[in-house]
């Protein structure tokens, strides 16, 4: 007979302890089978999908509505920020290369000591 374990903490959340022989018992056993069953996986993930579609639509009307610019001038305001981080990173990416090019160098020599 295997001894069946007390429902704990992680248990009662329908996270299952990874060992030999662990059965859940009572509310925590409908609640393994509710979250491993994949039909209701699917289900949660629609759901999920959903909630976020209609907050996104939710927000984005409110955007419009309360926008504190014309379309136009938003418009420009999101191309000049647009192009400002694009310059931004730019500058990180050469930064960036130039000092692994200088870095380069001494890593070999480095490596040859070995």
């Amino acid at each position: 007979m295997s001894r069946i374990p007390s429902p704990n903490a992680s248990s009662v959340f329908g996270l299952c302890p990874a060992r030999e022989g662990f059965r859940p018992v009572g509310r925590t056993q409908d609640i393994h089978a509710r979250y491993l069953s994949k039909e209701n996986f699917m289900n949660n993930i629609g759901r999920t999908a959903v909630a976020f579609l209609t907050g996104l639509g939710i927000g984005a009307g409110f955007a419009a509505l309360f926008a504190p610019r014309s379309g136009e001038e938003t418009r420009e305001w999101v191309a000049e920020s647009a192009e400002r981080r694009l310059r931004a990173l730019r500058r990180v990416g050469r930064r960036s290369v130039r000092q692994l090019r200088d870095a380069l160098p001494m890593a070999k020599k480095r490596s040859q000591r070995f």
